[in-house]
């Protein structure tokens, strides 16, 4: 990087490691704002007490983005609860596609859907869904990622509530900004009771879908 004549940097954190470059820009890996836009508040974030609760996960599929415990947490949830799980995208290998669809397959609630061809297509997905999860377990390089992770803003753009690991940053952003809950992510026992809760209390939901859209 010294031989460069500029530097652009992903992140906030990633560019505290060039602090003493002049020529340093940071250019965030936030979603369009159109997704945003294009998100309305009365169709896509009021609750339908008609219908049940869709949770959704959409990206790269693997142990330690907490595929596994996200299963383990739905199915555990009490069958008075409609609840379904999507989840959507790429597995990380051959050996965790193996892993994730026996465990897919031994479940009741939890459907695969393949990798959109589309963001736009993605985003819609996402829209037609009651909550977004996503329950990293702690990684370094997780840890500090909060304004690198797309699928985090992507969420918010479509109105979602959040359950987020409480990993780094993250369960202080969600809070601060009032659009989820942080969450012990390889406790599935927690991240089902959240889900209960924020089931129990659709207005609640529909108020940190609207602070994240917002």
């Amino acid at each position: 990087s010294r031989f460069v004549d500029e530097l652009i940097a992903a992140s906030p954190d990633i560019a505290t490691r060039f602090e003493e470059r002049e020529n340093l820009t940071v250019v965030t890996n936030y979603p369009r704002r159109q997704w945003a836009e294009e998100t309305d508040p009365n169709k896509h974030i009021e609750p339908d007490s008609q219908c049940g609760t869709h949770v959704v996960y959409q990206g790269l599929l693997s142990r330690n983005r907490g595929v596994s415990t996200l299963i383990r947490a739905v199915e555990s949830i009490p069958e008075r609860y409609d609840v379904t799980l999507t989840l959507g995208g790429r597995f990380g290998s051959i050996e965790e596609r193996r892993a994730i669809e026996t465990e897919i397959e031994a479940a009741d609630r939890v459907e695969f859907v393949e990798w959109f061809p589309t963001l736009d297509g993605m985003i819609d997905h996402l829209r037609r869904a009651d909550i977004g999860a996503m329950c990293f377990h702690p990684d370094p390089n997780k840890t500090a990622a909060i304004h690198r992770s797309n699928k985090l803003f992507q969420y918010m753009s479509a109105g979602l509530p959040i359950v987020v690991s409480d990993i780094g940053g993250w369960g202080d952003f969600v809070e601060e900004v009032g659009c989820g809950v942080p969450v012990e992510p390889e406790d599935h026992t927690a991240i089902a009771e959240t889900i209960i809760e924020l089931i129990d209390r659709p207005e609640h939901r529909a108020e940190l879908g609207r602070n994240g859209h917002r």
